[in-house]
């Protein structure tokens, strides 16, 4: 269950449920219990019992509980009594002596509160959250002022602009802003320049308090100013105008000004950065009994609009839905159709947001192997006949019109698909913008940047390995694995015309491809080559190659002389085999393994499931139907991809489980009613099938059967349905699915047959 940002476990849940039920807690304690159980602290190590108490309601609501009555209610604001220092003056500033701003102590605060109570004409601040007081204290006087920064506001429409923060990097980064909340001078007290004196101090503290207090680096202050003050005091402190509040405020309906103080230089690229990893497991890898797998792929977004959250999961379940349709068919209703089309174009929402929470469910079912394969790959989507009407597409293929797409795909040692790590369609746009001496491999080291950061979510029981093709067989991509080899490996096919060198036992840089074909075979192999069409057409057919392995030292390009160890992998298929077709031939290039018989193989193996992409790009492209959406812009086209994606990644997966760990449960994912139509599907094929499920069906199982209902039929050959018949078989159940949901709703199923469905 998601609550605003925060993910609680199916076992957080039932603990909530059964603590609320047992009555031997208060709020209080919940909120604690909560945060213990979530390990839930904010940046001192500290329990957030506050921040835990303000969701109780939303979480017990959800849930149908009521919570135990409040004990405490806060003291009201005019119950503070009159502060009536009594100061008078009217002196210059150096007759006030050193001037100082020092925190209020807990046994002063009220005393702070009443004075700003008093005089201060808009009173005490109001203002939940972090906050530091201050007294401004004269060394003659004694205290004449005071001073409070609380955390920023939300939303600040003047102060954002300024920033020039993007939604996320406001979430990531709103703790170290802070808000002037009060500045006070008394009534009583009149000297010149004192004001701006007292801010000065307050800054140069604040800056230090903040991160001791809270945690947390402050970099730019802001306050709002009243129209009925010219702002002078701030404006000699250096604080800049930056705009008018757009909207009302908590106590008035006047506009205000609004003033901004930086505390250090580079303080707009610190809260312009979103830093931290892009992957963070999801509490749930598997559905709970009462959810759907939508809820996981989809239901876990942490983009600061809760609208945006709702709408993402809302469009997820009703994309699945309808596989590869339209997204007029999609979405029949004008008003869903309507709020569709307002997120797609929303330039506040893109791929990342909607892919966010998949990419979160993937870490979830990484961390399951031991090692995953993170294959990364480019296609070309190709949008010709929109190029007269779409903004933002480039010329792919010489000629036409579409986008280039880097992406990224998750696959287990045996070969299922594991989920969606990247998709990427404007890196042929950041490589323009790049110099040359990166843009050739911007997009290969990005995708090894990101296998790195799944590395680091999933911990270390999981080995992540990153492979890809020829055109990734970079120097720059080995150094930068070789930066992080602890977290991550690569596994690269070598491209012949890079002309790879090696450092032999004698110091002398050698042929890779010479070297290595020079020593004995070590191990022989069968591989499967897929069939492929196009310019390289080929048939389907089964190699048997030779392995030979040695370790090496990879020789840096040119004149340098660095060098990188790797071991390297030669599989050269047998004449015997190969008949009229071209020899299979690779050298693989990997940062893993010995120079032994049963690396080689391994290694072999691990390229083998490169292959899973390309198939993963056909049913992208054959069963999703990417390249027949329509819209005006190329960022709206590819937000549409990410909803795709997710769908596609589906079907590919079922398709996957069923042949490589076929003894899973399908009752791990698919919910009960599609279990029980998918039997009224086959019943209607051929009366013999049993209208009841059978018990704890496998997922192998359910696949057969699920493709029966598209036409196919299990031979030795092929005992489980291809992708593209799957796809087929999902839109039928999808439809059953969608008209006995439609008939609950008009009320036409009785409960009997809606428990029998489901049962």
């Amino acid at each position: 269950m998601q609550i605003g940002l925060r993910q609680f476990s199916q076992e957080d849940i039932e603990w909530f449920s059964q603590a609320v039920n047992c009555g031997d807690y208060s709020r209080y304690g919940l909120a604690v219990s909560l945060c213990e159980r979530t390990n839930w602290r904010n940046k001192k190590g500290k329990l957030c019992a506050a921040q835990a108490g303000k969701i109780l309601a939303i979480v017990a609501d959800k849930l149908g509980l009521e919570l135990p009555p409040v004990r405490f209610a806060k003291p009201q604001a005019g119950e503070i009594p009159e502060y009536d220092k009594d100061v008078k003056l009217r002196c210059s500033l150096a007759q006030l002596g050193e001037v100082s701003v020092e925190l209020v102590a807990r046994s002063d605060s009220k005393q702070w509160r009443s004075m700003m109570h008093t005089h201060h004409p808009r009173g005490v601040p109001a203002v939940p959250g972090k906050v530091v007081k201050y007294w401004l204290v004269s060394e003659r006087c004694g205290r004449v002022g005071g001073v409070s920064f609380h955390a920023a506001s939300w939303h600040d429409a003047a102060r954002d602009n300024h920033i020039g923060w993007s939604q996320r990097a406001r979430v990531a980064n709103l703790e170290k802003v802070l808000n002037n909340t009060r500045f006070l001078i008394l009534p009583q007290v009149r000297v010149h320049g004192l004001a701006s004196k007292a801010l000065g101090l307050a800054a140069g503290r604040v800056a230090n308090d903040w991160p001791a207090l809270h945690g947390e680096e402050a970099v730019l202050l802001y306050t709002y100013v009243d129209h009925s003050h010219s702002g002078e005091s701030y404006r000699t402190a250096d604080w800049q105008y930056i705009g008018e509040t757009s909207g009302r405020l908590s106590d008035d309906s006047q506009s205000k000004g609004v003033f901004a103080y930086p505390l250090v230089a580079e303080w707009r690229e610190q809260l312009c950065t979103v830093s931290g990893c892009r992957f963070h497991p999801h509490p749930d890898p598997y559905l709970a009994d009462d959810a759907h797998w939508t809820e996981v792929e989809y239901g876990a977004s942490t983009h600061p609009d809760g609208r945006v959250r709702q709408r993402i999961l809302s469009m997820g379940i009703d994309w699945h839905r309808e596989l590869g349709e339209a997204v007029p068919r999609i979405f029949p209703n004008e008003a869903k159709r309507k709020a569709a089309y307002r997120l797609l174009s929303n330039k506040k929402v893109g791929m990342d947001d909607i892919l966010e929470s998949h990419r979160q469910a993937t870490v979830g079912r990484c961390g399951l192997y031991k090692t995953v394969l993170a294959v990364q790959d480019t296609t070309t989507l190709n949008y010709d006949g929109l190029k007269n009407s779409t903004r933002g597409l480039t010329t792919i293929g010489g000629h036409g019109q579409g986008i280039f797409t880097h992406a990224m795909l998750a696959v287990s040692e045996g070969g299922r698909p594991l989920g969606v790590l990247d998709i990427d369609g404007e890196v042929r746009t950041r490589c323009a913008d790049s110099g040359e001496a990166v843009k050739e491999s911007i997009g290969w080291i990005e995708g090894l940047d990101t296998a790195g950061a799944l590395s680091a979510a999933c911990g270390d029981n999981t080995r992540v390995i990153n492979v890809s093709d020829r055109e990734s067989d970079l120097w720059a991509l080995f150094e930068r694995q070789s930066e992080c080899a602890e977290q991550v490996g690569v596994l690269v096919r070598c491209n012949g015309s890079r002309q790879r060198k090696v450092i032999d036992g004698d110091g002398e840089a050698v042929d890779l491809r010479a070297h290595v074909e020079s020593g004995p075979k070590v191990s022989r192999r069968t591989v499967l080559i897929e069939a492929q069409g196009g310019k390289r057409a080929r048939k389907k057919r089964k190699a048997k190659v030779a392995l030979r392995i040695a370790k090496v030292n990879i020789k840096a390009p040119g004149k340098c002389e660095d060098r990188l160890p790797m071991v390297a992998v030669s599989v050269i298929e047998e004449p015997s085999s190969a008949k009229n077709n071209a020899p299979l031939n690779w050298l693989l290039l990997c940062s893993e393994g010995s120079a032994d018989a049963a690396s080689a193989r391994r290694i072999c193996q691990w390229y083998e499931k490169r292959w899973s992409i390309e198939e993963y790009f056909r049913v992208l492209k054959s069963g999703a139907q990417v390249e027949e959406r329509r819209f005006d812009d190329a960022h709206d086209l590819l937000k549409c991809l990410a909803f795709d994606a997710i769908t596609a990644w589906r079907v590919f997966d079922l398709q996957r489980l069923a042949k490589y760990e076929p003894d899973r449960l399908a009752s791990e994912f698919f919910d009960a009613t599609e279990i029980r139509l998918l039997r009224v599907l086959l019943h209607r094929v051929k009366s013999s099938y049993d209208i009841r499920p059978p018990p704890k069906q496998s997922i192998a199982d359910f696949t057969v059967d699920l493709g029966t209902i598209a036409g196919f039929t299990p031979r030795k050959s092929q005992p489980i349905p291809g992708t593209k018949i799957l796809w087929l078989a999902m839109k039928k159940l999808m439809e059953a699915v969608n008209t006995y949901t439609a008939l609950q709703m008009i009320g036409m199923i009785n409960d009997d047959v809606q428990s029998s469905v489901g049962s």
